[in-house]
């Protein structure tokens, strides 16, 4: 709150005395209109704030004033990847477990699909859908002003397991062989080691070419 001149007459502020209106201990109200110090209480309150100046005629006004504890709720780090169908667990919590510390999904925000988010701040669950998914976090605790984080999880498609077909592991010279393979996620390549002269991987899982002397 700042002071307020007109003409050469300067406002000069002090709190109301009364119940139900007293400033938390530790802050005070300048004659200039500023509260300052170090709140030793919480509160949420109104407070009554009295304007006067020379020659004129006082006034007065509310003020909602709210302090809260000061937490430090949250992880700083990034949550864990996840993968379809796969167990997942992560904790937002950066409190300790402090039973009055509580933590939920602010309205309009969402989890992946198949996670859930308890009360004392662990992801759990297994997703079941792939992509990107960002959502809020909100923190509170009794006597403390609500605090709010957001945090990305990525899913991602488990890697499937890789069958390699081998219709003749003997191949036979000047005959073309072909290896196949039936993979479970697109984007995955096979490679080989060691093969025979004339015979190559491509990139496409398969191996062909003609055996040489």
């Amino acid at each position: 709150m700042l002071p307020v001149a007109f003409g050469r007459r300067l406002l000069r502020f002090i709190p109301f005395v009364g119940a139900g209106s007293e400033l938390p201990e530790g802050l005070r109200l300048t004659a200039d209109g500023y509260i300052v110090g170090m709140p030793a209480e919480t509160c949420d309150s109104v407070i009554t704030v009295i304007a006067s100046a020379p020659f004129a005629e006082s006034v007065s006004a509310e003020f909602g004033l709210k302090v809260g504890l000061g937490i430090s709720p949250f992880l700083s780090s990034a949550l864990a990847d996840g993968k379809v169908g796969e167990g997942y667990y992560a904790n937002v919590d950066n409190t300790g477990g402090a039973a009055s510390v509580s933590y939920a999904i602010k309205d309009g925000s969402a989890l992946p699909e198949g996670l859930t988010l308890s009360v004392s701040g662990e992801i759990s669950g297994a997703p079941t859908e792939a992509g990107c998914w960002q959502f809020t976090v909100v923190a509170s605790a009794d006597g403390a002003i609500s605090d709010e984080k957001q945090f990305t999880i990525y899913v991602y498609e488990p890697a499937g397991s890789v069958t390699v077909r081998v219709p003749d592991p003997d191949g036979a010279i000047g005959r073309a062989q072909e290896f196949g393979a039936t993979l479970g996620i697109v984007g995955i390549a096979l490679g080989a080691a060691g093969l025979a002269v004339g015979i190559a991987a491509t990139v496409v899982a398969a191996v062909r070419g003609r055996r040489k002397k």
